[in-house]
C-alpha cells in the first residue's frame, strides 16, 4: 500500500513476488495474492508480479522455512531417514534459486510487465528426489512416510516455464556441497 503509490509517483517499476499457489484452489491466501496482482492497475503503472514456483537451493539454511529438499538433504547427510508427508508420489515443479534470479534479471532487462510465472515446467516426484539425493551422497536411506496435511497439493506444475540451467541433480549436488562444508566448519 505504501510502495505502489511511491513507485507510481516516481515512475519506478514495481516488481514483487506473488505465488504459484494461485493456481490451486480458492483459499484466503490465494484470493489475497490475486488482489495484490491487480492493485498496480489502480495507479496505471508498470509492475511485474512473479508467480514463483517452489524454489530450492544453496543458502536455504539461513531462512526460517527451508524447502523439503533442504530438510531431506540435511537429514540424509546426518545418515537419518528423510520424512515425506504422503506416499512420495506427489510432485512439484521445483526450480533452482539461480534460475529464478537469472529469470528476474532477464525480465527487468527486457522491461517485462504484468504477471509472469517462474517455474521449470518439470514435475519432480518426491520419491525420485530422495533417490537423487541418495545417489549424490552414495547412501541408501529409505524415506519415512507420514500422513500428509489436509489440503496438501498432489502436484504443482508451471504451464508457462522459463529457461533453466540447473537440473535437480546439479541443484542437489550444489546444496550438498554447501551443507557438508557448513558441517565441517562447525
Amino acid at each position: 500500500l505504501y510502495l505502489l503509490p511511491f513507485c507510481a509517483e516516481n515512475k519506478t517499476p514495481f516488481i514483487y513476488p506473488s505465488c504459484a499457489l494461485i493456481y490451486e484452489s480458492e483459499r484466503p491466501f490465494t484470493c489475497l495474492k490475486k488482489l495484490l496482482e491487480d492493485m498496480p492497475k489502480i495507479y496505471s503503472m508498470k509492475a511485474l508480479a512473479l508467480r514463483i514456483f517452489p524454489v530450492y537451493g544453496v543458502g536455504e539454511g539461513e531462512r526460517g522455512h527451508p524447502t523439503a529438499i533442504h530438510q531431506w538433504i540435511q537429514d540424509m547427510i546426518r545418515n537419518q531417514r528423510p520424512v515425506i508427508y504422503g506416499d512420495g508420489t506427489q510432485s512439484r515443479d521445483f526450480i533452482y534459486i539461480s534460475d529464478v534470479v537469472d529469470t528476474i534479471l532477464d525480465f527487468m532487462e527486457e522491461g517485462v510487465t504484468g504477471v509472469r510465472d517462474i517455474g521449470a515446467g518439470n514435475l519432480l516426484v518426491f520419491n525420485d528426489i530422495i533417490k537423487t539425493i541418495n545417489e549424490v551422497l552414495d547412501t541408501k536411506l529409505e524415506p519415512i512416510y507420514k500422513p500428509e496435511p489436509v489440503g496438501y497439493p498432489k502436484r504443482i506444475l508451471c504451464k508457462n516455464p522459463v529457461p533453466t540451467e540447473f537440473s535437480i541433480r546439479q541443484g542437489v549436488a550444489q546444496m550438498i556441497g554447501e551443507m557438508v562444508g557448513e558441517i565441517r566448519r562447525n
